[in-house]
């Protein structure tokens, strides 16, 4: 059930973007302060707050590879992928 949970999440994730309702990003705004891929996971708290959701991304043996945080920010949903403590993309959905 937990592996059916991310695969679902990735698909509607992925379906949303090859639809062109999302967009990555490099660095996202909070106000004047600025999140730049690459930054660890105290810098993102520090700026968002906690997430809405957390999401396991998992490798094809099941193994944890990394998290998905979601937030709502400005009426869109902004997803960032964090990778052994750091961001690794920020994707903004529409």
């Amino acid at each position: 059930m937990h592996m059916h949970r991310t695969i679902v999440g990735s698909s509607l994730f992925a379906l949303m973007l090859a639809s062109g309702a999302g967009q990555a990003a490099e660095s996202y705004a909070f106000g004047s302060r600025v999140l730049v891929v690459g930054e660890g996971v105290g810098k993102l708290l520090e700026l968002a707050g906690p997430a809405l959701h957390k999401e396991p991304i998992e490798n094809d043996e099941g193994a944890r590879i990394g998290e998905r945080w979601e937030y709502r920010m400005d009426g869109k949903t902004l997803l960032v992928t964090l990778k052994d403590g750091k961001v690794q993309q920020i994707d903004e959905i529409y």
